[in-house]
């Protein structure tokens, strides 16, 4: 059989031809995964153009990502030239396919090879807007950062912000306004988004809040309620292990991370400077008022010599971590400063998994002194050891040997 695709991202494309047994072969090789298969066949000289009766070719069907194996199929077909920018009967990419899919080594491997990042298909979407509908958010940054256009609408005039935000998806709406994601709306339906958001958030029905103050501001980005309200909300569903959960203590989609609180008061407070004051004095913001990257936003940093300060933030949290974890059980080494000047410190433990001259270490608890100066922490140890830590985001060594850092938030939460 002879089978024509028309290529619609480029008119100087060249036609792809499928014909012949061997590339049925090879569409059947990707079609199963067969990794040693399709570079047997590609070695030989088959068309890593093929493509079957609805003109989806051999690297469309591999983009998919259903197999394993998938993502080394993809470089094998491209690095025989496959075409990037072929396109099927419905002017779907091999790179539009990966995005909605939610492929992000096979996105990342098509761009490098120059696929089309704003080529869209017969409804007019392209990738970004279907790594948006699926809150592929690797995929949205990458994309953004590979310069595809943010606000390109498809025939049913929707942006990929408007679907990120339909879906609740909270923090690739907020990477698309940072990018520069145009309002979807008016400003009448951002404020009537906003009131059913308090009215959630009333109830402490959190997720329901979120996606209400999400849609708000997909609304109209610089509403100035609706990012601060946003904050605030994520502030309070602040769970346990530095996860966004709600009252009832189900997960926000996507199992949100404690780093969203901050980087949306932020984008509130460049959209409302007055946002900062009122942060300040927020009851809503208790469970992050003494989180280092807080006390930076909202101007309220200790002086370093305010020593007494910088010790009531270091005894206001249960534990101090560093970034030495074990893995499973043995969770993550950490500090537990009392306001007494003593300490206890946690030094996680590891397991051998059959590497060569590992020895296992048991986990063990140590104790001590401490001493806070200039936003330092001198630690002794019962031993006499000593060391000295910075608190985090302030280690100014430049140069010299970096400064051991302390750690707010668990490197690998509820491992234990």
């Amino acid at each position: 059989m002879i089978k024509k695709i028309v290529l619609m991202v480029s008119l100087t494309l060249p036609l792809i031809i499928l014909a012949g047994p061997k590339e049925d072969e090879l569409i059947a090789a990707v079609g199963s995964g067969d990794v040693a298969k399709v570079k047997a066949l590609v070695e030989v000289g088959v068309d890593v153009n093929a493509a079957d009766e609805q003109s989806v070719s051999v690297l469309m069907r591999a983009a998919e990502g259903r197999h394993d194996g998938d993502t080394d199929i993809v470089k094998i077909l491209v690095g025989a030239k496959a075409n990037v920018n072929a396109a099927d009967d419905h002017d779907q990419t091999a790179l539009m396919i990966a995005a909605r899919c939610g492929k992000p080594a096979i996105v990342k491997l098509l761009v490098e090879a120059d696929a089309a990042v704003n080529a869209v298909d017969e409804s007019g979407s392209p990738a970004l807007l279907y790594a948006a509908s699926g809150g592929y958010t690797e995929i949205v940054k990458f994309l953004l950062q590979s310069k595809a256009l943010v606000n390109v609408k498809n025939r049913q005039n929707q942006t990929a912000l408007m679907v990120a935000a339909e879906a609740g998806y909270f923090e690739v709406v907020a990477i698309l306004v940072a990018a520069g994601g145009q309002s979807t709306g008016t400003l009448e339906e951002a404020n009537r988004f906003n009131n059913s958001g308090m009215e959630a958030y009333k109830k402490k029905r959190y997720k329901e809040a979120a996606r209400w103050f999400t849609r708000a501001i997909a609304a109209s980005v610089d509403h100035k309620l609706a990012g601060y309200n946003l904050a605030c909300t994520y502030a309070l569903a602040r769970g346990a292990c530095g996860y966004l959960e709600d009252s009832d203590g189900s997960p926000f989609d996507g199992n949100l991370s404690n780093e969203i609180i901050l980087r949306q008061l932020e984008m509130a407070i460049k959209i409302d400077p007055k946002a900062r004051e009122f942060a300040r004095k927020d009851p809503d913001f208790e469970k992050v008022k003494n989180d280092i990257a807080f006390l930076k936003l909202v101007g309220a940093l200790p002086a370093p010599a305010d020593n007494a300060a910088w010790q009531k933030i270091l005894t206001s949290r249960q534990y101090w971590y560093l970034n030495e974890c074990g893995g499973g059980a043995f969770g993550c080494s950490h500090f537990s400063f009392k306001i007494d000047g003593t300490f206890e410190f946690y030094k996680t433990g590891h397991m051998c998994t059959g590497d060569a001259g590992c020895i296992p270490e048991e986990p063990k608890t140590m104790k001590g002194t401490y001493e806070v100066k200039n936003a330092r922490v001198l630690v002794i140890f019962e031993s006499g050891q000593k060391d000295t830590y910075v608190f985090p985001g302030l280690n100014n060594s430049s140069g010299k040997t970096p400064e051991k850092e302390l750690l707010e938030n668990n490197p690998d939460p509820c491992s234990a």
